[in-house]
């Protein structure tokens, strides 16, 4: 069985269409990858549309939700 990775990337709602091109990459190249994405702003829909195309994948991805006060520098 293949190693599996985890990966975390940061983003926010105005960086979704660049995520999501970074996100099928990865899976496309890889196999039991777990991406968590760090925001505070992405709608739990959009995790579930790109989900729905993880199906015949071993791959996962996470919302972990911040708040914005612990986001700005």
């Amino acid at each position: 069985m293949e190693n599996s990775k985890i990966i975390a990337m940061a983003s926010d709602v105005n960086y979704l269409e660049q995520l999501e091109t970074a996100i099928k990459s990865i899976f496309y190249h890889n196999r039991n990858t777990k991406i968590y994405i760090i925001n505070s702003d992405i709608p739990q829909e959009w995790f579930n549309h790109i989900r729905r195309n993880l199906y015949l994948t071993n791959n996962s991805i996470f919302d972990k939700k911040l708040m914005k006060a612990y986001l700005i520098a």
